[in-house]
């Protein structure tokens, strides 16, 4: 993620303040907190320099640490809620001795909190990342003038018709939220992996081990995280392309009502759209291709595999 912000920053040419950032305070915090989870408490972004300027801001390691600790620390008084009163089921520890069953717990322990901070983080990042997709969508622009000229040069337009990037700025716009949501959507496969981990490792093979009802939970619940969180930026990541659709139609129907070279202009436009359109790069691909649905398929058949050689 950090090379692939360096990467877009240089790109992009986004103005960032290269000075020391705010330090890490409670008042901070709560703002990006309300930024990545509350989206009303906020206002938007006014250009895509204030909007990439708080999505690093919010993804610090001290903010995201902190954002991270405070929902691990609601996951774990939800599952020790359930299994004091709610679920009472015993957990099989195949062990011997005081040390060994005392090791085997800490060891368990440390796995699913290590599993379930892993699955946490991500899921605040995609939740970050879905909120600054939609902070792009609302921009009024304030792209640099050399990325505007990349742009133009790149579709054969000279500096002096620098208007046409009216148009292509929404193609900036997309181009910019699919390189983005690419790096973030391979991500989304380590909660899997880990958890098909943790799943084959109490199998029979090994020893004898059970699935009690708050173990089986901890693990709906890590699945269910994981494909919400994948879902809600899918879901953003269209809306941005809809947005930038109905705007493209706008400036056709403008370019229809012109003069004589009205034509030109429309097949500008169709252009545009049709790149637009044909943008099937990060959270852009469809829905039944994500990451998290292809591991979801890996896992399904991982699981009847072991259920039928049972």
């Amino acid at each position: 993620l950090t090379k692939n912000s360096d990467q877009l920053t240089e790109d992009f040419l986004f103005r960032i303040d290269e000075g020391p950032r705010s330090p890490f305070t409670l008042r901070t915090f709560w703002t990006n907190v309300q930024r990545v989870y509350h989206s009303a408490a906020t206002s938007a972004a006014t250009t895509v320099d204030q909007a990439w300027a708080w999505y690093l801001d919010a993804a610090g390691p001290l903010q995201r640490t902190g954002r991270v600790l405070v929902l691990f620390l609601l996951y774990s008084a939800i599952m020790i809620s359930l299994g004091q009163w709610v679920v009472d089921e015993e957990m099989i520890h195949p062990c011997r001795g005081w040390l060994s069953c005392r090791v085997d717990v800490i060891m368990t322990l440390v796995s699913v909190s290590l599993v379930v901070l892993l699955n946490l983080a991500v899921f605040d990042e995609v939740m970050l990342c879905r909120r600054w997709v939609g902070w792009v969508n609302t921009t009024s622009g304030g792209w640099s003038e050399q990325v505007q000229e990349e742009y133009l040069r790149e579709y054969g337009l000279s500096h002096s018709q620098k208007a046409e990037f009216e148009k292509l700025k929404y193609l900036a716009g997309i181009d910019l939220i699919s390189r983005r949501t690419e790096a973030v959507n391979r991500l989304i496969r380590y909660p899997f992996i880990a958890l098909l981990i943790m799943i084959a490792a109490r199998n029979d093979y090994f020893d004898i081990w059970n699935y009690p009802l708050l173990l089986l939970l901890s693990w709906a619940l890590n699945v269910v995280l994981a494909l919400s969180g994948a879902l809600l930026l899918y879901q953003a990541a269209d809306r941005a392309k809809q947005a930038v659709l109905a705007g493209l139609s706008k400036q056709m129907i403008q370019a229809l009502g012109l003069g004589k070279d009205h034509e030109i202009r429309a097949k500008q436009v169709q252009y545009i759209i049709d790149e637009v359109e044909a943008n099937k790069q990060g959270a852009f691909v469809p829905f039944y291709q994500q990451p998290v649905v292809e591991s979801s398929l890996y896992g399904l058949v991982a699981l009847l595999q072991y259920l039928y050689m049972r």
